[in-house]
């Protein structure tokens, strides 16, 4: 809800509430009857919010502050903090991206630090997921800046039918004409003869001393994905044509790759008749060539209350598993579901699906009876065992 127009007929004769309000903005205009005072509460938590010299400050009551206010007509403008609230114990800073856009959805959103301290965030905006005007935005927070930057087109699926890469995005002249959506800058070609699918789940990645890297994904539906990337050298601000994955590979899924001893270890995963499957997509050269390990299955299966019926399950509802071992390891954790892990210890996960991986050793598999589990949106640990 973002506005009210309200009245009531009082003894003493007519209230009136009109408001409207953007995610951190609120403008508000009240009537109090003749001969009452109203109690108006505000919500922020500055105590010289109010100007009107009319109005007085009572108390904090909340993430609220409480006003008296005189019978008459008032206007309150009030910036509201959106990282306020009884569960954001924590947070040190919460923000939004944007308030304001030339697309009406996003999804996906994806964050980078980069080593200066400058922020880089990322995801894929358009009339609605799968429509094919949705492409890979940017907006960007220098260190010490208050706001971040405007979205700005990164990537889009936009490809002439000249263009030999059309064939690895399925492109084909009967697909959606390019005019119906944003068309990046890096488009080289008559746009007449171009033609477009939808951009998927951005993901960020700083190789260290290198590129950043936004890997996405294009296609009418996650079956029908191939991957992508393109990559920034000043942080960003501009970034290059865009990269084919080999065909079947499809980069990080949702979740950022770990960097190994120069190795870029991607989370992945698959669609088709046999489920969702999770594997790995191992760089060794920053990004230039890849390879594929897995599928893999399950070693672990832990229930949640998104878990389906009679699904396979081996280990402690409870208490989660204890991971044991020494030194560094990865561990491979796939929804759907949620994951519970605590940082300090490095030992106990709460998961749907997860499968481990020792950091440079084999894959070990276990099946859970006759079906293997479907694995999704896979993201990759890094953790050092006692």
């Amino acid at each position: 809800m973002s506005h009210v127009k309200a009245s009531h007929n009082t003894l003493y004769g007519k209230m009136i509430s009109n408001w409207k309000k953007t995610l951190t903005h609120l403008e508000w205009d009240i009537t109090v009857p003749c001969n009452t005072t109203a109690l108006v509460y505000l919500p922020t938590l500055d105590e010289k919010a109010v100007k009107d010299k009319d109005v007085t400050f009572v108390r904090r009551e909340g993430n609220s502050t409480v006003w008296s206010v005189p019978s008459g007509n008032y206007h309150f403008s009030v910036s509201m903090d959106p990282s306020s609230g009884k569960n954001r114990a924590g947070i040190v800073e919460d923000q939004f991206l944007y308030e304001q856009a030339s697309f009406p959805e996003c999804h996906g959103a994806t964050i980078v630090e980069l080593k200066n301290g400058d922020l880089v965030a990322s995801f894929f905006g358009g009339t609605k997921e799968r429509n094919p005007d949705c492409c890979i935005w940017v907006c960007r927070k220098p260190k010490g800046a208050t706001e971040w930057s405007a979205p700005y087109l990164a990537a889009d699926g936009v490809f002439s039918l000249d263009d030999p890469q059309a064939v690895l995005a399925g492109i084909t002249a009967e697909s959606t004409p390019a005019d119906a959506g944003p068309v990046a800058s890096t488009f080289k070609g008559d746009k007449s003869r171009a033609r477009r699918k939808a951009c998927w789940n951005p993901v960020l990645f700083q190789i260290p001393g290198g590129d950043l890297i936004l890997f996405y994904k294009i296609g009418l539906k996650v079956a029908d994905w191939s991957g992508w990337l393109v990559r920034s050298k000043d942080g960003g601000k501009t970034w290059s044509q865009r990269e084919p994955l080999p065909k079947g590979f499809l980069g990080p899924i949702k979740n950022k790759p770990e960097y190994v001893d120069g190795r870029i270890i991607c989370p992945s995963s698959t669609e088709g008749d046999g489920g969702w499957r999770i594997h790995f997509e191992i760089s060794d050269d920053k990004g230039k060539t890849w390879k594929m390990v897995g599928p893999v299955e399950a070693e672990m299966s832990v229930p949640t209350a998104l878990r389906k019926a009679n699904a396979a399950n081996v280990d402690d509802q409870e208490g989660g598993e204890a991971i044991k071992g020494e030194g560094e390891k990865l561990f491979m954790l796939s929804s759907p579901a949620f994951c519970v892990i605590r940082m300090g210890v490095c030992r106990y996960f709460a998961v749907h699906v997860t499968h481990r991986l020792p950091l440079h050793g084999a894959v070990t598999t276990v099946k859970h009876g006759a079906k293997s589990l479907c694995l999704m949106f896979p993201i990759i640990i890094r953790a050092r065992m006692p």
